[in-house]
């Protein structure tokens, strides 16, 4: 009998921490998510607690096989699971457009325990985990619904992210403010809010109106989808950081209060300035004050964080210290007023990367030292690559995050720095210690996320390793083998080996440039295309992509890997790599033939190159998350239902959000804008209809002038008639609204894409008949 209680006790005290998460909602959050995540069975074996003492987690073996998390906060407690599934399940998580998680291929089936846990005990040196860019909520997170949104903010527990930028609802709160306490008309509105995907920029005073007008209706799905962002970051204690007044003003403001300080900014890749409102200006106080009142009363409840970047890629109109000092002084002078004691403004450093000549020691120093000590937190972006910290002596006192940027635009491309990001945190932390111990954060702001997982998984692993990881090469293997794990199956060493050839490649990136190399497939057609920050220059050997590539396909046919969500992603997205790489030397091939008028070896090389992209769209088109319908499907069903939004007069609502979609992805800006291809995109569908589209008529085009004898040089080809009518097509494909042409689905799955993929291994790199893929007549 007393056995039998014995048992029976040790039953109840083991389903104890299940009862209490029923009760806890600090536990109750973090149990939901493994519900979400893990099969029940699974998320059942998991005893979550929450304990006192320095932020950290730990891990131990629970009673009965169960698993025993337990940490200071839900967020610890996230990543204490995130650990376990890692470092003893053998599992990973991922975005779903980079191949998913692997939990429920990875853990043991229904009816057998989970992996004995390895007992660890963590904290971190970083007190804030900072996350995502202002220009995240255009390249990524623009037309996502709520549903995505819990994925993404589970997705930031997992990972010990607790300080998300929250910028949605900033229009409503907006229209509140000028509507109701300064007077403007709705009409008024329309000439100052851009369209939905380029509201990022408008936040930060580099644009107005461009790509609207802005329907009533996406302004209150913002709103409420602030209320749903913010409640759930609540939920797992993270500190939002919320908009605030940057100065920015309607042009209408200008005639409503005709005395007041308003000027143009320096203007912005050639748009339109927008108007700025001087700081000194007592109506400065007045809006900023207005701003705040309505969005605290709305979604506040207790933040202390907030963000309102003045000079994002402007000049600010006087170099003056004094001037400088004041300024910031003003802004955070509001922000105390409504928010009280202890408000911090989070500021994104990206103006000392932009206009290095600007902001000089004197200047930072000045900027920074108008908000009282510990008033301003500086996010130090780009830190991996070009840190601040450096030349201003960690920020000159003021607390500063050590943040990142793995991405630029969106741009497509495998890229990365993982040598670089590890030695760059180890010599944060190491100066930290001498140079005033203002380092309290690491971050991420990339300007769109969903790409290179790898960098993301070694970033917020060092949130809990101190020092950071020293052998990256053992990091690389079991980062590779937990990607592909599948109970009770071993991992193909194939595998791991791609993904260090990958590491030794396109993850080992040291020169100074933004995001990948440049694709050509994706570029204005020209002889020399030009891609601004982004070189079309290998840093690394192709023959490591290549062969990462051929490594994965050369797994047998009854290896169950290959039907893996994280297998099929990867080898459609390094065979797309890997095709790219080859375009570089189809175009350089045609160049030559030009240049020695040749026109047999001109048509050839084209229609090589143009295989290559034909291939790539194919590719591509097998990739969740990579293709041009689902974006454009996924910001067509933001529109209201039912009738046109009365506010959109040239467009129903759904029609112009797939304008947006389209534009963002393409031209960006008005037809001839340097910042045409900024974010381009190797997506299924838009590599067919756009980009294989601009270089058939490309090559046919040279094709005709050789054969007439004329001379098609660069210089005339740049500035004739040409490349003016290939700017009226992207225009018109801009406009055009043919949506129900792109397939939203991946046209094959599973072991579909390896073969697909194979086959197209073997006709550009395998030994063929020289011109075997030339002579279709596609260059006439």
């Amino acid at each position: 009998m007393a056995s039998l209680l014995l048992q029976a006790f040790m039953v109840a005290l083991a389903l104890l921490p299940a009862l209490a998460s029923r009760e806890d909602p600090d536990i109750e959050v973090v149990a939901a998510m493994l519900r979400r995540r893990l099969p029940a069975y699974a998320a059942e074996q998991i005893d979550l607690a929450l304990v006192s003492g320095e932020e950290g987690f730990s891990i131990a073996p629970g009673p009965f096989g169960r698993v025993a998390i337990s940490a200071t906060n839900p967020v610890a407690l996230a990543s204490g699971v995130h650990h376990y599934l890692k470092n003893s399940a053998n599992a990973s998580i991922s975005w779903q457009a980079t191949g998913g998680d692997n939990l429920r291929e990875a853990l043991p089936p229904k009816g057998f325990p989970l992996p004995t846990p390895v007992p660890a005990a963590k904290t971190t040196p970083f007190k804030w985990r900072y996350y995502l860019n202002t220009c995240t909520y255009g390249y990524s997170t623009v037309w996502w619904n709520w549903e995505r949104w819990e994925q993404e903010l589970d997705w930031m527990a997992l990972q010990g992210i607790n300080m998300p930028l929250a910028m949605l609802g900033t229009e409503w709160v907006w229209t509140e403010v000028f509507t109701k306490d300064f007077n403007l008309s709705a009409t008024e509105l329309g000439e100052f809010f851009s369209g939905p995907a380029f509201l990022p920029w408008h936040w930060m005073g580099n644009l107005d109106q461009w790509g609207g007008p802005l329907p009533a209706h996406w302004i209150q799905r913002g709103r409420q989808l602030q209320h749903q962002f913010l409640r759930r970051a609540r939920e797992y204690g993270m500190k939002p950081v919320l908009p605030a007044f940057a100065g920015f003003v309607p042009p209408a403001l200008q005639q409503a209060f005709p005395n007041a300080s308003i000027h143009r900014a320096s203007g912005w890749n050639g748009m339109a300035s927008t108007h700025y409102l001087a700081a000194s200006d007592p109506l400065f106080s007045q809006i900023g004050e207005a701003f705040l009142k309505r969005l605290c009363a709305e979604f506040g409840r207790g933040e202390r964080m907030f963000s309102a970047d003045l000079y994002n890629e402007l000049i600010p109109p006087s170099s003056d210290t004094a001037y400088l000092q004041a300024t910031t002084a003003s802004v955070y002078e509001v922000l105390q007023k409504v928010a009280g004691e202890g408000t911090i403004w989070v500021v994104q450093g990206w103006m000392l990367h932009a206009d290095p000549s600007f902001w000089q020691p004197p200047q930072i120093q000045a900027f920074l030292n108008g908000p009282p000590e510990g008033g301003i937190v500086m996010l130090d972006l780009y830190a991996e690559v070009s840190p601040m910290w450096k030349p201003t002596q960690g920020m000159y006192s003021h607390p500063w995050i050590f943040s990142t940027i793995f991405n630029f635009g969106g741009r497509s491309g495998l890229y990365g720095r993982l040598e670089q990001l590890v030695r760059g945190i180890d010599a944060a932390l190491e100066a930290n210690a001498s140079i005033g111990r203002s380092l309290h954060g690491l971050g991420a702001a990339p300007e769109a996320i969903e790409t290179d997982p790898i960098m993301y998984d070694l970033l917020f692993e060092q949130v809990w390793s101190s020092p950071a990881t020293s052998n990256l090469t053992d990091w690389v293997g079991l980062w590779a083998a937990r990607r592909y794990t599948s109970w009770g199956e071993t991992v193909p060493a194939a595998a791991v080996e791609a993904w260090q050839l990958l590491r030794a490649g396109p993850y080992a990136c040291e020169r100074s440039q933004e995001g990948p190399v440049g694709s050509l497939i994706a570029a204005r057609p020209a002889f020399t295309p030009v891609f601004g920050s982004s070189p079309t220059d290998l840093y690394y050997d192709p023959k490591l992509v290549l062969r990462a590539w051929e490594l994965l396909l050369t797994l047998p046919g009854e290896s169950p890997l290959i039907t893996k969500t994280t297998y099929v992603h990867d080898v459609a997205d390094i065979g797309v790599q890997a095709l790219t790489n080859l375009a570089l030397a189809r175009h350089a091939e045609a160049v030559t033939a030009y240049a020695s008028k040749d026109l047999t070896a001109f048509r050839l090389a084209g229609e090589h190159f143009l295989a290559i992209v034909n291939d790539t769209d194919t590719l591509a088109s097998t990739q969740e998350g990579r293709l041009l319908g689902q974006w454009i499907k996924s910001a067509r069903l933001c529109a209201a239902s039912g009738a046109e939004d009365a506010a959109v007069p040239r467009l129903p609502e759904a029609n112009l959000y797939e304008v947006n979609a389209k534009l963002l992805i393409t031209l960006w800006a008005y037809k001839n804008s340097t910042l045409h291809e900024y974010s381009y995109r190797l997506w299924g569908g838009l590599i067919g209809s756009f980009y294989y589209q601009r270089w058939q008529q490309w090559f046919s085009a040279v094709a005709a002038a050789l054969e007439s004898g004329r001379a098609f040089q660069e210089a005339a080809f740049e500035s004739a008639a040409f490349e003016s009518a290939i700017q009226d097509w992207e225009e018109s494909w801009v406009q055009d609204l043919h949506h129900e042409a792109f397939p939203d689905e991946p046209t094959l799955r599973g072991a579909q894409v390896r073969a697909a993929a194979a086959a197209i291994f073997a006709r550009h790199f395998e030994a063929t008949p020289q011109g075997e893929i030339g002579g279709t007549g596609i260059i006439s």
